[in-house]
């Protein structure tokens, strides 16, 4: 899980924003099992890494998802 949010991490640095995504959709998903402070904190800090990328409507999308990731649970 945290090797996903790493790889994630590095393409959206990497400016790769449309796979960054697709591993971030799969990591999220996993995520929604778990309730592990560190893996949320985990996602939660990708959003400082897609910033240069959000304004892409898929990265847009993804960094409300991943905000509200762990939100009322």
């Amino acid at each position: 899980m945290l090797s996903g949010v790493s790889l994630c991490s590095s393409l959206f640095l990497a400016d790769e924003p449309d796979e960054a995504v697709t591993v971030g959709a799969r990591v999220i998903e996993q995520a929604r099992q778990l309730s592990s402070p560190r893996i949320l904190d985990r996602i939660h800090n990708l959003r400082r890494d897609l910033k240069r990328h959000e304004h892409l409507s898929t990265v847009g999308d993804f960094s409300r998802t991943v905000a509200a990731i762990g939100v009322g649970s």
